[in-house]
């Protein structure tokens, strides 16, 4: 980003920060509802277990702005600012390992700075009327039930299972939900993105044979939740369509809570094969100990099992993050019952194809309602070329290691 543009962006933001404050007293003094404004502050580090390796530190500052009344026009906007250093960042890795020459500093854009990212997750305005909601800008569009995987999620960019963001990106289009009698409601979309997004524009990129959609049908009872699916995705702009069909369901079975969700690639479009993508599982609280208990196995047609046929191009450009076809996920969670003081969990995610594991465990400490300091670790296990800690051969004696072991702390702060 040239200097131009960050210094407008930062005046913007000062902008929307001193309109917001002005309008909620306007609005305070007249009895009516106004906008709130929040965000957060969050600084980490990182240390890999690989020898020689140097650690990394990163940053993030997040604001969000939103209007929630019971009926008529709101909106929500959240975006920021972070910071990478060291193995933190993924343009430092890429150099390093010679995925990409490191550019000379001079060869950069006036302003520009690697390190720093700017992003803006949602900004939409919502128009609720009656049964209908209609929401349109950068909307969040997440379906499915699974707690790792949803096959039937398929407008963002592909996320490893678990990202614990605690925002979903929108997607410049629109949502429109509405209620049904009976405990039935219906919701579709149209987008104008790719899930793998573009920044060179063309003018064929908003055909009408091309952009994504989707639509729903679902049922909510005091027993099952479940919902029925079409859609057509756009993996990248380069990309045919593919066209979907999905199922999900929820619900609970004495004190375990159970989901299913699957999707199934249709004939045609980008694809001459039926391709399933499909996840199930359950969470149980253990009595007297109170420790949950979640477990979750998944199927991804489109991988493979064979790890030397694994798909690094395609993990490099960020079109899918896990290679394998057959998935199984278990961690156990204990959180303090009295204070909410603290949070402890463990889990593993093993690929069942190449035998190789991710464990993460984490201890969080909240002192403050608004302050968390967290510890974590990540071991990645693998034999030779394995998913999880194994080499990828790029070819002309380049090799990569996407998973490295880690442990890290961090220190957020919300207001």
């Amino acid at each position: 980003m040239n200097r131009v543009n960050f210094l407008s962006m930062t005046a913007t933001l000062l902008i929307v920060a001193v309109s917001a404050a002005e309008a909620t007293e306007t609005a305070e003094a007249a009895g009516i509802a106004a906008a709130s404004w929040y965000g957060s502050a969050e600084l980490g580090a990182s240390v890999p277990f690989d020898e020689g390796r140097n650690p990394g530190l990163s940053a993030e500052t997040r604001l969000i702005l939103e209007s929630k009344p019971e009926s008529g026009i709101g909106f929500r906007a959240e975006g920021g600012i972070g910071w990478n250093y060291g193995t933190s960042s993924a343009e430092a890795l890429a150099f390093d390992a010679g995925i990409a020459p490191a550019p000379a500093a001079a060869d950069l854009p006036p302003g520009t700075d690697l390190h720093r990212t700017f992003f803006l997750d949602q900004a939409y305005a919502r128009a609720s009327l009656g049964p209908s909601d209609l929401s349109f800008g950068i909307v969040p569009c997440a379906w499915g039930t699974g707690y790792l995987f949803n096959p039937t999620s398929r407008t963002g960019p592909a996320a490893f299972p678990g990202d614990d963001s605690d925002t979903a990106p929108g997607t410049l289009g629109a949502v429109v939900r509405l209620s049904l009698p009976a405990g039935f409601s219906a919701e579709a979309y149209s987008l104008a993105q790719p899930r793998l997004r573009s920044v060179v524009p063309a003018v064929d990129e908003a055909s009408i044979d091309r952009f994504p959609f989707g639509a729903k049908l679902q049922s909510r009872s005091d027993l099952i939740d479940a919902s029925v699916s079409f859609l057509r995705e756009l993996p990248n702009a380069d990309a045919e369509a593919a066209y979907w069909a999905g199922a999900d369901a929820a619900g609970f079975f004495g004190p375990v809570s159970w989901y299913a969700e699957a999707a199934i690639r249709l004939p045609g479009g980008s694809g001459t094969d039926t391709e399933t993508e499909a996840c199930a599982g359950f969470s149980w609280i253990v009595p007297y100990f109170e420790i949950t208990l979640r477990t979750e196995i998944a199927w991804i047609g489109s991988g493979v099992e064979d790890p030397a046929a694994y798909d690094t191009a395609a993990l490099l450009a960020g079109e899918r993050v896990l290679s394998a076809r057959r998935y199984l996920f278990a961690m156990l969670e204990k959180e303090d019952p009295e204070a909410a003081e603290w949070k402890l969990s463990g889990g593993a995610l093993a690929n069942l194809d190449d035998l190789s594991l991710a464990f993460l465990a984490e201890a969080a400490f909240m002192p403050a309602l608004s302050v968390e300091l967290s510890a974590y670790v990540r071991v990645f296990v693998a034999d030779g070329d394995g998913e999880f800690g194994g080499k990828r051969n790029l070819g002309g004696g380049m090799e990569l290691t996407p998973y490295r072991s880690a442990a890290g702390i961090k220190a957020k702060v919300s207001f």
